[in-house]
């Protein structure tokens, strides 16, 4: 048996072999690696004339409903559980509790177009309404600003065919006023920064490229 701590061995494999955890790591030393809560909310996955009832019995209606549920399982959920329930958008307040009380916290925000651009045109839904889904981004953006250790990713539509015709402009245009107030950048990302993901952290840019190519506009 040796003295090495198969544990914290299998952490410095992982620092060493990734590019990009390595760059991190020789910049804020990395001994150990947190357990992270994780929300992924993929547009098409959900429908707006839908809800969602879990195994536990948790009946989940609108996108914010899920993303607590997510982070917290029914626990997470009793904090938006009200606004949930009354589809009516938390405020930043109520999202910043439930990310401190959860985190470290990674929000993915995916195909968000998608799913507003259903309720544009469709007041008559049982979940949310587009205004409602605006208030939403905005107390999102605002509550991950709040939390130092809550991370959120939103992805961007890269061509017309993804928006989706009038309705789908007029979604990207009221996400893409409320997210540019807060966020890095508005528009797919380009090597070596990793997929078409915009990126909204407290301290710093999610590569050094944004950073250089927002100082060379």
């Amino acid at each position: 048996m040796t003295g090495v701590n198969p544990g914290r061995s299998a952490v410095k494999f992982l620092l060493d072999s990734n590019p990009i955890i390595y760059y991190l790591n020789q910049q804020l030393p990395i001994s150990t690696i947190p357990r992270a809560s994780r929300a992924e909310l993929v547009g098409t996955a959900f429908s707006p004339s839908k809800a969602t009832t879990y195994p536990d019995g948790t009946v989940v209606i609108t996108l914010w409903g899920e993303l607590a549920y997510q982070l917290g399982g029914p626990q997470g959920y009793v904090l938006i559980a009200s606004s949930d329930q009354q589809r009516v958008a938390p405020g930043a307040q109520d999202l910043a509790a439930l990310f401190t009380a959860h985190a470290p916290c990674l929000i993915l925000v995916d195909e968000w177009v998608a799913y507003a651009r259903n309720l544009v045109s469709n007041a008559t839904k049982p979940a949310e309404t587009f205004d409602s889904q605006v208030s939403f981004a905005q107390a999102l953006t605002e509550a991950v600003k709040q939390v130092p250790n809550a991370l959120l990713l939103i992805s961007v539509p890269q061509s017309v065919n993804e928006i989706g015709g009038n309705d789908g402009e007029k979604a990207v245009d009221s996400l893409k006023n409320v997210v540019t107030r807060i966020a890095y950048q508005w528009r797919p990302a380009t090597p070596p920064c990793p997929g078409g993901h915009q990126a909204r952290r407290l301290r710093r840019p999610p590569c050094r490229t944004a950073r250089h190519q927002r100082r060379a506009r």
